[in-house]
């Protein structure tokens, strides 16, 4: 068959409750839409197969242009939150491993509503700003995490952190999280209110981003767990890289996400969607996190985000005039998020996408504007 190496994509959405009526559609230039659009996806995974034509995946046409399998091992998205997403975490690949094979053998259909684990794959995953985008990640260290939630008035959380002061921290992390993610609802939701009210002015004081997450899942005391990570705020540029086992829940905002290919997310509370405190206990990491926002490091032609063992590299190229492309080190799905860019005799505008084939890109790029590139890692 004929190569074609830069092919425009069709991508699949996703209409997640937790979506906006606005940020992905002001981003690809549409009216505002009429239900929530929570994510854009592009790459091979079966639940939402990029199109290379209405009869063609692009897993096919990878496939048909030399590809054994045609699966890329990577997905990228843009994901744009109007609120908060779940507290969740995600598998290594040992893990994902064991829980799709336990879950297969106990006869669990894919689609499952109480289904964790979907495929055999690790997730880590990189997020990187389009707005100003707010998150919560990783665990505080044991100190701070007790100075912010110690003298609240309430037995339910004050006792618990009194015990927690006289164990290592990785054991007292894991107890906190326990008490607060296990066992009866209403007592637990009973402490939420009554840690609300009698901590309003600290509360708005120093963490004021908590009201939105109590007001987006009201009654569910998971809430709680929220103060036990870090706040970040994203400025357009800025990145997060999570590797598996760190909890995390993105807040608000619009972003370009790249992570393994995978859609293995196991939750502990704020959503609607199937939860597994005890799972997402075995898979999360009982350590403090330091927080650092990732800025892309290169030249205007490439510069990159810093994943570190991750399968995947997320890079940009600023378009101003006409310029050499500097080629990826594999294939890669390209996608528009300012601008208009050239790309040979194809043309993408902001939020439109296409697939490049390694080794036979463009020579050349025309336009003023901005692309990412999402391609596999190399080292």
């Amino acid at each position: 068959m004929k190569s074609q190496p830069i092919v425009k994509l069709s991508n699949a959405l996703k209409p997640y409750a937790w979506g906006s009526h606005t940020l992905l559609s002001d981003f690809e230039g549409r009216p505002p839409a009429s239900h929530p659009e929570a994510e854009r996806w592009m790459g091979t995974h079966p639940a939402a197969p990029s199109r290379v034509s209405p009869e063609q995946t692009l897993q096919e046409h990878r496939r048909a242009q030399g590809h054994p399998t045609g699966e890329l091992p990577w997905l990228l998205k843009v994901l744009a939150a109007r609120q908060p997403l779940s507290l969740q975490a995600h598998p290594n690949e040992a893990q994902a491993r064991e829980g799709y094979a336990r879950e297969q053998a106990q006869g669990l259909a894919l689609d499952a509503p109480t289904r964790s684990y979907k495929d055999p794959h690790a997730k880590p995953e990189l997020i990187v700003a389009l707005s100003e985008f707010s998150a919560l990640c990783g665990f505080l260290q044991t100190d701070a995490m007790i100075a912010r939630l110690s003298d609240s008035g309430v037995d339910a959380i004050d006792g618990p952190l009194r015990d927690a002061r006289t164990m290592p921290e990785p054991e007292a992390l894991a107890f906190l999280l326990r008490t607060w993610i296990t066992g009866p609802v209403e007592p637990r939701r009973d402490a939420l209110i009554r840690f609300v009210s009698r901590n309003e002015a600290r509360l708005r004081a120093q963490t004021p981003w908590i009201f939105a997450v109590i007001s987006s899942f009201e009654g569910d005391p998971t809430a709680l767990i929220a103060l036990m990570l870090h706040h970040v705020t994203l400025s357009p540029g800025e990145g997060l890289y999570l590797e598996a086992g760190v909890m995390h829940a993105y807040l608000g905002g619009l972003g370009v996400e790249l992570m393994g290919p995978s859609d293995n997310v196991l939750r502990g509370g704020l959503t609607p969607k199937h939860v597994d405190p005890e799972e997402l206990q075995k898979v999360l990491r009982f350590e403090p996190s330091r927080v650092q926002p990732l800025t892309a490091s290169g030249s205007d032609a490439r510069a990159a985000w810093r994943t570190p063992g991750a399968p995947f590299e997320l890079a940009q190229t600023r378009v101003k005039g006409k310029g050499a492309w500097d080629e990826g080190p594999t294939d890669e799905i390209v996608l528009c998020t300012e601008g208009s860019v050239r790309l040979g005799e194809l043309t993408l505008r902001r939020g439109e996408s296409a697939y490049l084939a390694q080794g036979s890109g463009p020579r050349e790029v025309w336009g003023e504007g901005c692309v990412m590139r999402a391609s596999g890692s190399i080292g």
